[in-house]
């Protein structure tokens, strides 16, 4: 099923900031002191934002924010699904634990031999698979359905 929103299942409130770069709906974020950017450190803490298209203007979700333009974003909760950008690369299977991949997108956690997720924020997991695996930084990144917790 093709998705027209990144926002699938939650309730919160629709906030706005500057975008201080390029950003894409589905783009994981981070608050910066003039605004949100995507979020840039693979594995880090992140809070749970995600940039949203801008219905208003009859956007759609590959429509993205340019450099100082206002940027829709949503706060996520626990339970709540959210359409999320994949990075290159990755082959995302439903069940797979992700965090930040840096660069806005998540990716795959890492794990050790025993299965522990190591030092990193789990920023949900995956109710969709997601295969990037053949993709090269020129693609467009593919979404997967995830569940935030």
């Amino acid at each position: 099923m093709a998705y027209k929103t990144i926002s699938i299942d939650t309730d919160a409130p629709v906030k706005e900031e500057k975008a201080d770069a390029a950003i894409t709906p589905g783009h994981l974020l981070e608050r910066t002191a003039t605004g949100v950017k995507v979020h840039a450190a693979a594995g880090a803490k992140a809070q749970r934002i995600f940039a949203v298209e801008d219905e208003n203007q009859g956007k759609e979700i590959d429509d993205a924010y340019t450099t100082a333009a206002r940027c829709f974003f949503k706060t996520f909760r626990p339970g709540d699904l959210v359409l999320a950008r994949i990075k290159n690369g990755e082959n995302i299977a439903i069940g797979d634990w992700l965090t930040s991949g840096a660069a806005g997108v998540l990716a795959e956690a890492a794990a050790d031999s025993s299965g522990t997720i190591i030092e990193q924020d789990v920023v949900g997991v995956a109710l969709s698979a997601c295969d990037m695996s053949g993709s090269s930084g020129v693609d467009p990144d593919g979404t997967c359905i995830v569940e935030i917790r």
